[in-house]
């Protein structure tokens, strides 16, 4: 590994901002992560942080509640719910470095420029192309380091799920999600999101075609 990879930048805060649009779950976890302050520069550490203050948050609701009857302010997400943001958040890192890698292999550029620097400009990762997966493997650690402090915090769990680097779930006939794929690495992961793009794909051509009357 290179000390270009080393120091070329993260996946991870492009990944947060993406995210955090919408109404979700994954979102209310993504701002609390994202409003922590430069008093943490690294951003796999807010995660840490914003799953710390939300555990400390609950147990003083709890603590309130025991004291007035009346429950105190809970987290916008219960704290146990920070470890599957960390895989949320990893298979949004995978889709975020394959975009740019996509873009970064593309032969044709309009006008002879090269539109792939706005997007590794966006995602502050600034490597040759054969550097990426390189990044998501130490995206991954330092991932990997959080989920596991999380998991120790929350030792009460019995139940709680490794992390990797990307994971496919679908829904079985029961409307359960169930895991159906699993990879450790970008190259890994590749073949199984493009399963997804042309699942997605179909599905709406599908849906287009039934759209149409009879």
């Amino acid at each position: 590994m290179t000390n270009q990879s080393d120091q070329a930048g993260s996946f991870i805060e492009a990944a947060l901002v993406k995210l955090e649009e919408g109404n979700s779950w994954k979102a209310d976890i993504a701002k609390e992560v994202l409003a922590i302050g430069d008093e943490q520069k690294d951003f796999h550490k807010k995660i840490g942080v914003s799953f710390f203050r939300a555990f400390q948050m609950r147990n003083k609701a709890s603590q309130v509640e025991k004291t007035t009857g009346t429950r105190g302010e809970d987290p916008v997400q219960k704290p146990e719910s920070w470890l599957g943001f960390c895989q949320e958040l990893m298979n949004r890192i995978c889709w975020t470095a394959a975009f740019q890698k996509a873009q970064m292999s593309e032969d044709d550029f309009a006008n002879g420029i090269d539109f792939s620097q706005d997007t590794a400009d966006n995602n502050n990762v600034h490597v040759d192309i054969q550097h990426i997966s390189e990044i998501v493997d130490i995206d991954f650690r330092m991932i990997l380091a959080v989920h596991t402090a999380i998991a120790a915090q929350c030792n009460y769990l019995t139940d709680i799920e490794a992390l990797y680097v990307f994971l496919r779930r679908e829904p079985d006939e029961d409307g359960n999600w169930m895991t159906v794929a699993t990879a450790d690495s970008l190259i890994e992961a590749q073949p199984i999101m493009q399963e997804i793009i042309e699942a997605t794909e179909e599905v709406a051509e599908d849906d287009f075609v039934a759209s149409i009357a009879a």
